[in-house]
């Protein structure tokens, strides 16, 4: 399994746990991705996995740095409240009409994409990764691939609304080369140009 992860700049060693494993696997983790990106795979998201896409999307958003910021954090036994929340304030439903993905390494998900496409823009509307594959470069990975589909669809640029509030992903999407543009009520909308090549 080590050889699916190897790579030559820049690695660092970190254990992660992966969910419903009882075994430790030891992950290099590279800046440069080339060979762990080809191992994820995207999977079309049809019919009623749509639904289990939006309880995985709410299920990364609660257990990100932004998820204990929002005012619908309630606790467990309160969940389908919580999740009714989420939907309503944040028109995730709206989500479940787009193209959605989800990022699997072998059999298991490991995060999901949904995106919009504009007449001349890719908005990434959801990007999430599992508590358990965070800072391994998953995130990298799937936002990779969406800027690919961007430069196939001739899109001039990328956007994304982050939470104003969630610092972290602000500088994920900073790091690969978003910038501020505006705000929007509780959202900071960054864009990147995409490199179409002719």
């Amino acid at each position: 399994m080590s050889d699916i992860y190897d790579a030559s700049v820049h690695a660092r060693t970190n254990l992660i746990q992966l969910s419903r494993l009882s075994t430790y696997v030891e992950v290099k983790v590279i800046l440069a991705f080339p060979v762990f990106c080809r191992k994820l795979q995207f999977e079309p998201v049809k019919g009623i996995k749509r639904l289990q896409f939006l309880l995985l999307e709410y299920r990364f958003l609660i257990d990100s740095d932004q998820g204990s910021a929002l005012p619908l954090s309630l606790p467990r036994l309160l969940f389908p409240l919580s999740l009714m929340l989420y939907i309503f304030e944040t028109r995730a439903h709206a989500i479940l009409k787009l193209p959605c993905y989800f990022a699997k390494l072998e059999t298991k998900i490991v995060g999901l994409l949904a995106f919009q496409e504009g007449s001349m823009d890719l908005l990434v509307a959801s990007l999430g990764v599992t508590k358990e594959c965070r800072r391994i470069g998953i995130g990298t990975c799937i936002l990779s691939h969406a800027e690919k589909t961007a430069k196939r669809k001739a899109k001039k640029w990328m956007e994304v609304g982050v939470y104003r509030k969630n610092i972290p992903a602000q500088r994920f999407y900073a790091k690969y080369g978003f910038r501020f543009i505006h705000s929007e009520r509780a959202l900071h909308i960054m864009r990147k140009e995409v490199c179409v090549n002719q």
